[in-house]
C-alpha cells in the first residue's frame, strides 16, 4: 500500500508477521517523472509493442496527457525486453535494431549522447505536447523499485524464507490494482514468481477501515494482528543499503 512516498510491505508465515516501510519515492505515483501524472483521465496506464508498433492504453479513452505509474512500469518493461534499456538503466538504441517503430522514437539531445524515448507525439497528445520518457525518469523508477525490492529481500531474509516459499503476493492501492504483474517482475519491482500468485486488492485500506468500523469481530482480529506484528526498521539493517544498490539494476533475463 503506497502513502505519499512510502510503500508498506508485510510478510507472514503463520508463526510470525513482519512489516517494513520502503522509501520508494513518488515515481510510481507519476511525480518527478517528466510527463508523469496520477492515474486519472488522460494518463497512459498500459503500453504494449505489437505488430512492430507501440500501442498504449489511456484512462478515459481520450488523447494522452501524460503517463502514470502502471504505464511507466509497462513502458520500461517493453524497452527492457527489446534492448532499448540495459540492466543498469541506460536508455540507448540497441546494437542490432529490429523494431523500426521503436527506433524512430529514440530522440538524441542536441550535442549529447543522451536519448529520450517518444511515447506520444504532439499530434497524438491531448494538449499538443509530445510525451517522452527520459533517462532521468528511468533513474527515478530505479530508485523506487530498488527500495521496494530491497525491502522485500530483507523481510524474506529476516523470516528465513525465499520467494519460492511465498504462496500469495497481494498488491494494494491503485497502482497494485492496475499494474501488469509480468511488467512488475520484468523490471524487478517484485520478485519473479508465478503470476497466478499475484492478487490485486484495490483500495484495501479503505475496505479494511470499513470492515473494522462495522464489525466487532474484525476489530478484534485487527487488534490481535497489531499486537502480533513486528516492525523492521530498514535504516537499521546493515545489509539494506547493499541490497538497495543491487536491486536498482534491472534483471537481464526476459520473461516473454
Amino acid at each position: 500500500m503506497a502513502y505519499r512516498s512510502l510503500l508498506y510491505i508485510l510478510l507472514g508465515n503463520g508463526k510470525r508477521m513482519l512489516t517494513c516501510s520502503a522509501a520508494a519515492g513518488p515515481a510510481l505515483e507519476g511525480a518527478r517523472i517528466t510527463h508523469g501524472m496520477i492515474g486519472k483521465a488522460g494518463a497512459i496506464e498500459g503500453v504494449r509493442f505489437e505488430d512492430n508498433h507501440l500501442n498504449y492504453r489511456v484512462i478515459g479513452n481520450i488523447p494522452p496527457k501524460g503517463i502514470c505509474g502502471s504505464g511507466l512500469v509497462d513502458l520500461v518493461a517493453v524497452l527492457l525486453h527489446h534492448g532499448f534499456i540495459d540492466s543498469e538503466g541506460l536508455l540507448s538504441p540497441p546494437e542490432i535494431p529490429e523494431r523500426d517503430d521503436m527506433i524512430s522514437r529514440m530522440k538524441s539531445r542536441e550535442g549529447k549522447s543522451i536519448y529520450d524515448f517518444l511515447v506520444a507525439s504532439s499530434s497524438e497528445s491531448f494538449d499538443g505536447r509530445s510525451i517522452y520518457l527520459t533517462q532521468n525518469d528511468i533513474r527515478e523508477l530505479q530508485l523506487a523499485k530498488g527500495a521496494i525490492a530491497a525491502g522485500i529481500k530483507r523481510l524474506l531474509t529476516a523470516i528465513g524464507a525465499t520467494i519460492d516459499d511465498v504462496d500469495k503476493v497481494y498488491l494494494a492501492g491503485a497502482l497494485g490494482n492496475y499494474i501488469n504483474p509480468l511488467s512488475a517482475m520484468r523490471i524487478g519491482l517484485v520478485p519473479r514468481i508465478d503470476p497466478d500468485k499475484i492478487v490485486p486488492l484495490g483500495n484495501a485500506a479503505s475496505t479494511g477501515a470499513q470492515m473494522v468500523l462495522l464489525s466487532r469481530h474484525h476489530w478484534e482480529r485487527v487488534s490481535d494482528i497489531a499486537r502480533f506484528l513486528e516492525h523492521k526498521e530498514l535504516s537499521c539493517d546493515p545489509d539494506f543499503f547493499d541490497d538497495f544498490v543491487e536491486e536498482m539494476d534491472f534483471p537481464q533475463e526476459n520473461l516473454w
